[in-house]
């Protein structure tokens, strides 16, 4: 393994040569494997990100379908293919937009996975993308909408068989699925289970395509920035505050809304980085009925980050 990196130092990017390029995808591939082999899979996720964008560069691997890309992989020996879809998966999703082609590579990797033990989290990045395709590619039919949200549902009924205990940032999606299939009580259990057993430091990124998936003001956030890294506590927070107030229990949303408020002065200090947990901060005032509360909120965000247009245009719309 550290042959191969000390190789992969005297590789730039502008090099064009087949003969290099070549050695460098034989160094990524080899390196990722060693990886896995020493049962450090989750670490060989960087090599093999950087040998599929080689690919790319080599000969538009990630612009073909996933039947050619199969091909393409099934030259190369895997220690555990399981690791080098879930890196294809990985930027088919979040690098490339490509609903299908990720929602492919994921499902592969559960064939490769029956148990589930290799990366839970995968559950949930998979039933989050079934969810975007039912709310986003057509909406308007409705067996379609629900035949993707049994899928969703399917994979965390089968993940429950096999494990009494989801990490947080599975039991978080679980609990907004939850939230989108209106069994609200169900949600308000997981969300309050994430609160108390979430890290502080666990974040949860979301770019396009989670879009369909989150309320209107972080759609326009990440529409503002390409994408945004939100707390998973803090998220925690909202989807519960979401929940109350389809539940018409805006006194219980108001109680969670200023336990979200007190666990953000508490953890974060409000800086350009940071300043998206205090917007969810006064978003949350919004929704609420805190309208005076969310302006300060708002005014004050906009003198650490002035002109941002998410933030901007919320503040123009509760006419004070």
């Amino acid at each position: 393994l550290k042959e191969y990196t000390f190789a992969l130092k005297y590789y730039t990017n502008e090099t064009q040569s087949p003969d290099l390029i070549e050695m460098v995808i034989s160094c990524l591939h080899l390196a990722g494997n060693e990886l896995v082999e020493m049962d450090r899979g989750n670490e060989s996720q960087l090599y093999f990100l950087a040998f599929l964008r080689v690919f790319q560069t080599k000969e538009g691997f990630l612009d073909k379908p996933f039947h050619a890309q199969c091909a393409t992989l099934a030259g190369y020996s895997f220690a555990n293919q399981h690791y080098i879809f879930r890196s294809l998966g990985k930027i088919m999703a979040f690098e490339r937009g490509n609903l299908d082609g990720a929602i492919q590579c994921y499902e592969r990797c559960l064939e490769l996975d029956e148990d589930l033990t290799l990366d839970q989290s995968l559950v949930a990045t998979l039933a989050g993308l079934y969810q975007s395709k039912a709310l986003a590619v057509d909406i308007k039919n409705q067996d379609f909408c629900e035949r993707q949200m049994n899928l969703a549902l399917n994979l965390f009924q089968k993940l429950l068989q096999k494990t009494a205990e989801l990490i947080p940032f599975v039991e978080c999606s679980f609990g907004s699925l939850l939230l989108k299939l209106e069994r609200y009580h169900e949600a308000v259990e997981h969300f309050e289970n994430v609160i108390q057993r979430a890290d502080n430091s666990a974040m949860l990124g979301c770019t396009d395509v989670a879009k369909p998936l989150l309320d209107v003001y972080l759609r326009r956030e990440i529409e503002a920035s390409g994408s945004i890294t939100i707390p998973l506590t803090v998220h925690a927070f909202y989807e519960l505050i979401l929940t109350y107030m389809k539940l018409n229990e805006v006194g219980k949303s108001q109680e969670v809304a200023l336990r979200l408020e007190n666990y953000v002065k508490r953890n974060f200090q409000c800086t350009p980085k940071t300043s998206l947990a205090l917007s969810i901060v006064g978003y949350a005032n919004k929704l609420v009925g805190n309208k005076e509360k969310a302006a300060e909120i708002f005014v004050s965000l906009l003198e650490i980050n002035p002109g941002h247009l998410p933030v901007t245009e919320v503040l123009e719309s509760l006419h004070l």
